[in-house]
């Protein structure tokens, strides 16, 4: 052998020796919860365990060898083969660590926890990392890429809770796995984006693997590096572009004086997908769980931690409805029921801001989380086809993992029901919401038109669909409709509310004048006048739409709707695809639901088929022409107004 291959091995062997040297952090968390979260703390870590039971029953071996198992398919897209691993094992590794375990419970005995899943799982995950000896089944590694410091945050978090009964070889590769991971994304500057694709979940998921590794290495020579690499990622995540004014202390230097981009916008929102994104305003949470590691290891977290979630929180209140799920200005892109999601940011709140709302908020969402899993014997959350992303179930768990800890940790308080009427405007994310008693009114003017009034109940009625208030125009020899995209809008302050004069153009074809008024008393009236712009021949005219939320197994639906409409009521089932038309001056769904028109429409009622993006949505269209037609340059395609009210 050569002498280089003898000075890389004894490299090797000392970087390995510096790595078993190191013990992490103590990581501990109270054994009892403050008298008036005790209640909330049982059932929070019921909800765990029963999902943990689910869980249990996915793993199995790799290909017949139970020294390593996994949850997942092991080939495929490196997110989806890995993410539901790594949060399967912090959610075991929490289980076998904290709490009252219940072997019944849970189907097995802490020990086999330990010994029968979470090292085989640790051991698949390590093995397959890039720092690794195998591939997966489609000859890749997970590891350095988008989202692979999140996983590694998971897997270390884990790693870190049970430390000291893991074996010393796992306890080697983790270190490996996780210092590959956090020199990677310390050697790196963080991005920054405001329009439509914020980078701010990506920074905060980032500093999670630094994170960990300064919790499991404290005494490795990267620790300087590591912590203002740390501090930095944690406080690009929710910039926003007045904080690069700020005169305001953070980590001893004035922000303005750290301040290299902005990721929301001044009024606390945030563009992902090319929407205004709730759920990606919540992703501030995962800076929470960093807060989490910081608590847990009893040290002073960074002044950048939890920078700005209050002021995102507050607007994410805003935009809650009563069930506890959110208000989708711009529509929604992934699953409406993913309540279990949200539990972790309202316990954070409720921890570090002792956000009274919070307690209330954080408390009708467990309830919510209660009822979905009791749908299901064996303790799964989400029903099938409720939430299509592949990491679903272990992200709701870990999501519950957070809050039994920061509800072992908060200060007693009281909880408080928010204000039950609120009328704000958000000029950056271009959209405004009132909510009344009854009603609640969405109008957004940016990159997505789209007005809804929807029920203050929980059960909404109206699904965030992103034909509502706008529909469609598809020209014929046209495979997809036209885009609607703004011309102009105009926004008054009236004695009854609000008003917007929105111009939409549907390409260069037609021109829709919108007029809307958000009154006070819970009524959303509006109009339209469409008008062509040019010579052009129909296919279809689909505008005064609504999708309605039609679910049979969701908790807060009847899995039917009752549409009335001239002196007819019809029940449409969930998924019956059943479609008939519609006409007159008003039409009702539920007796809850009511529209009223000054001229007579011709519209339809079209029952959802099938799941789409993890809803089933039928569509009221009050305005329907769905037969070929010519229009002349200046003539009225369509022109009615109807007022929508709830009771």
């Amino acid at each position: 052998m050569t002498k280089h291959f003898y000075l890389l091995l004894l490299s090797a062997l000392h970087f390995c020796l510096c790595i078993q040297a190191q013990a992490p952090l103590e990581y501990s968390f109270p054994e009892s919860a403050p008298k008036p979260y005790g209640q909330d703390a049982d059932l929070c870590y019921r909800l765990i365990e029963r999902q943990a039971h689910y869980l249990l029953t996915l793993v199995k071996p790799w290909h017949g060898n139970s020294s390593y198992k996994l949850t997942t398919s092991s080939s495929g897209v490196e997110e989806h083969i890995t993410r539901p691993n790594t949060g399967a094992v912090a959610i075991f590794s929490f289980l076998y660590r904290f709490g009252n375990y219940s072997d019944a419970i849970v189907g097995v005995s802490r020990e086999q926890l330990l010994q029968e899943t979470i090292i085989p799982m640790m051991r698949y995950l390590v093995s397959t990392h890039k720092t690794g000896p195998l591939t997966f089944d489609n000859g890749k590694h997970w590891g350095g890429s988008w989202q692979s410091a999140h996983w590694t945050h998971q897997l270390g978090q884990g790693a870190c809770t049970i430390w000291k009964h893991l074996p010393s070889d796992l306890q080697q590769r983790i270190l490996e796995v996780v210092k590959y991971e956090a020199n990677r994304i310390a050697a790196t500057h963080p991005p920054y984006a405001l329009t439509y694709d914020s980078k701010s979940e990506e920074n905060a998921w980032n500093a999670g693997a630094i994170s960990v590794a300064l919790m499991l290495m404290p005494e490795a020579p990267e620790v300087p590096t590591w912590e203002k690499a740390l501090q930095r990622w944690l406080l690009s995540a929710y910039l926003c572009p007045n904080d690069a004014n700020s005169q305001q202390m953070i980590d001893g230097k004035p922000l303005a004086e750290q301040f290299e981009g902005a990721n929301i916008y001044n009024d606390y929102t945030l563009e992902n997908h090319g929407l205004i994104h709730p759920d990606y305003m919540t992703a501030c949470s995962l800076k929470g769980e960093i807060m989490i590691d910081y608590l847990a290891t009893d040290r002073q977290m960074p002044d950048a931690c939890m920078y700005n979630v209050d002021n995102i929180y507050r607007q994410l209140k805003t935009l809650l409805l009563p069930s506890g799920g959110f208000i989708y200005p711009t529509g929604q892109d992934w699953a409406i029921f993913r309540h279990c999601d949200w539990a972790n940011i309202h316990a954070f709140c409720l921890f570090y801001y002792h956000d009274h709302e919070a307690l209330f908020w954080l408390r009708k969402t467990l309830n919510v989380i209660d009822r979905m899993q009791q749908r299901h014997p064996d303790g799964r959350i989400y029903g099938e086809n409720e939430n299509y992303f592949p990491s679903s179930q272990t992200l709701a768990g870990l999501g519950l993992v957070d809050t039994w800890k920061m509800l072992m940790s908060a200060k007693p308080i009281k909880a408080r029901k928010p204000k039950s009427s609120i009328e704000q405007l958000f000029p950056d994310g271009k959209f405004f919401i009132r909510r009344t008693p009854h009603s609640t009114h969405s109008i957004a003017w940016g990159s997505k038109i789209q007005i809804q009034s929807m029920a203050t109940a929980t059960d909404p009625i109206v699904a965030p669909d992103w034909q509502n208030g706008i529909g469609r125009i598809r020209l014929v020899g046209d495979k997809y409709s036209l885009q609607p995209k703004l011309d102009s809008i105009q926004i008054d302050t009236l004695k009854k509310g609000m008003s917007f004069r929105i111009a939409v153009r549907h390409g260069d074809a037609a021109l829709s004048i919108i007029n809307v008024q958000s009154n006070k008393n819970g009524e959303l009236i509006l109009s339209e006048k469409i008008t062509a712009l040019r010579p052009i021949r129909t296919a279809r005219v689909t505008t005064m739409s609504l999708g309605i939320l039609n679910h049979k197994s969701w908790i807060e639906e009847k899995g039917y709707r009752k549409v009335e409409n001239s002196g007819t009521t019809r029940t449409i089932e969930s998924m019956s695809g059943q479609s008939f038309p519609i006409s007159g001056q008003d039409i009702s769904i539920d007796n809850r639901l009511f529209i009223h028109t000054t001229r007579p429409f011709n519209g339809s009622y079209t029952g959802a088929k099938d799941w789409n993006c993890s809803k089933l949505v039928d569509r009221l269209i009050l305005n329907d022409l769905n037969t070929e037609k010519e229009w002349k340059t200046g003539e009225v395609i369509n022109e009615n107004s109807m007022t929508i009210h709830y009771r």
